[in-house]
C-alpha cells in the first residue's frame, strides 16, 4: 500500500495526475497525462521500497492512538508533511489529509502545516473570491507550485477563524429564519439577519432570536447559500420577492390553523415513536423529544424543508424519520378533513375542562 501511495505521489509531482475536491479528492489525469498514454510514453518512476514492515507500521498506529494522531506526533516533532510521508511510506497527498483533518479537530496548527509565504497568497486568494467554499477557484489563482493539499489546509484553517460552520447546518438556520418570518424578508434581508448586520432597514429585527446567528459569515456567502436553497426549490419567492417556505403560504389559509396545537396529533406522533423507540430498544427521545413532536403537532409540516424549520429538528432526524412524520401528519389531516371533524381531543378538552 505505501509503494502504491509513493508512486501516486511522484506522478501527482511530475504533473501526470493531479488531485480534485476538497475533504475527499479523487485523482484525475492531466494533458500532460492524457498525451504520455497517447503517445504510450515511458514515465521514469523511483519505486522505493517501504523500510518499514507492515507491521511496524501498524503497532506504531496503534500505539499513536490512531493513523491521524500517529500524523500528528509526528507534525509536533518538527517533521514536515514530506518528511511525515517518508518516515510512514504514504504519500503525501494522504498526509495531508491527515492534517487537514487534525487542522478541523483544533489539534493541528497550520502554520507548522504549510509555510507562511504559501498562506500568505492562498488567503489572498480567498478574500479576492469571498468563498472558500471550492479550491478550484483559488488554486486557479495560485502560482502553479502550491498544490491542492496546502490550499485544503488553510481553507480548513480559515473557515475555523471565521466561524464558518457545517452547510447544513446553514440552511437549516436559513429554513428557520424564513419559518418564523415568511413573506416578510427578501434575499438580502435575510442574510442581514443572520450575519448580524447594523443596517438601518433591520433594524426591527435586531431583537429576533436568529439575529447574529451566523456571526462570521460574509453576507455574500449566506446569499450564495440562499440562492441554492431558490434553485433546489427549498425556498420560494412570493410577488413581492419575498423568501418564502414552498406551500408555506397556502398553508396559512387552511381550515386546519397551522399555528394550532393538535393533541389528537400530538399523541399519534407520540404512539409512532414509542414503536420506534421499542424497535432499537431505546429511550422514546432518542428518537425526538416531546419539545419537537409538540412543534410537529403545531405546525402539521408538509414538507422536508417545513420539518426541518422545526425548532429541534435537524438534517440528520429529517433524513432518518422524515418521510414517516410527513406521511403520519398528511394520513392525520386527510382523516379528519374527510370525516369533518376538528382534532377530536382538541375539542374534547374544553368540554372536559368546563364540565360540572
Amino acid at each position: 500500500m505505501g509503494e502504491i501511495e509513493a508512486l501516486i505521489d511522484q506522478l501527482l509531482q511530475a504533473g501526470y495526475i493531479k488531485s480534485i475536491g476538497s475533504r475527499l479528492p479523487t485523482l484525475s489525469l492531466t494533458p500532460k497525462g492524457q498525451n504520455a498514454i497517447k503517445a504510450r510514453s515511458a514515465i521514469q518512476v523511483n519505486l522505493r521500497h517501504v523500510t518499514q514492515s507492515t507491521s511496524r507500521r501498524k503497532q506504531a498506529v496503534q500505539q499513536a492512538g490512531g493513523t491521524l494522531a500517529l500524523t500528528g506526533q509526528f507534525l509536533e516533532s518538527g517533521l514536515t508533511p514530506s518528511q511525515i510521508a517518508a518516515e510512514r511510506g504514504l504519500a503525501e497527498t494522504t498526509i495531508y489529509t491527515h492534517l487537514a483533518r487534525l487542522i478541523i479537530a483544533g489539534k493541528a496548527n497550520v502554520d507548522a502545516v504549510v509555510p507562511a509565504d504559501q498562506q500568505q497568497l492562498i488567503r489572498a486568494a480567498i478574500r479576492a473570491i469571498g468563498s472558500a467554499e471550492y479550491l478550484f477557484p483559488i488554486k486557479e489563482r495560485l502560482p502553479d507550485s502550491i498544490g491542492y493539499d496546502p490550499i485544503r489546509c488553510v481553507v480548513e484553517a480559515w473557515k475555523i477563524e471565521n466561524g464558518i460552520t457545517d452547510q447544513n447546518l446553514i440552511r437549516s438556520i436559513i429554513l428557520e429564519c424564513i419559518h418564523s418570518l415568511p413573506g416578510e424578508l427578501s434575499r438580502s434581508g435575510a442574510a442581514k439577519i443572520l450575519v448580524g448586520s447594523s443596517s438601518s432597514r433591520i433594524e426591527q429585527f435586531c431583537s429576533h432570536p436568529l439575529y447574529n446567528k451566523l456571526a462570521g459569515h460574509s453576507r455574500a456567502d449566506v446569499l450564495a447559500v440562499i440562492d441554492a436553497m431558490l434553485q433546489e426549490g427549498l425556498l420560494i419567492q412570493d410577488e413581492d420577492r419575498h423568501l418564502m417556505i414552498p406551500n408555506q403560504d397556502a398553508r396559512q389559509s387552511q381550515t386546519i390553523n397551522a399555528a394550532a396545537f393538535s393533541p389528537g396529533l400530538f399523541e399519534h406522533l407520540r404512539a409512532w415513536r414509542l414503536e420506534k423507540a421499542r424497535a432499537i430498544k431505546k429511550p422514546s427521545y432518542v428518537i425526538f423529544p416531546d419539545k419537537a413532536l409538540r412543534g410537529i403537532a403545531s405546525v402539521q409540516p408538509q414538507t422536508c424543508p417545513e420539518l426541518m424549520a422545526i425548532h429541534g429538528i435537524g438534517a440528520f432526524k429529517v433524513e432518518q424519520y422524515g418521510e414517516e412524520v410527513l406521511a403520519l401528519v398528511a394520513n392525520y389531516i386527510d382523516s379528519q378533513q374527510a370525516n369533518g371533524l376538528a382534532d377530536p381531543i382538541t375539542t374534547f378538552l374544553p368540554a372536559r375542562i368546563h364540565a360540572p
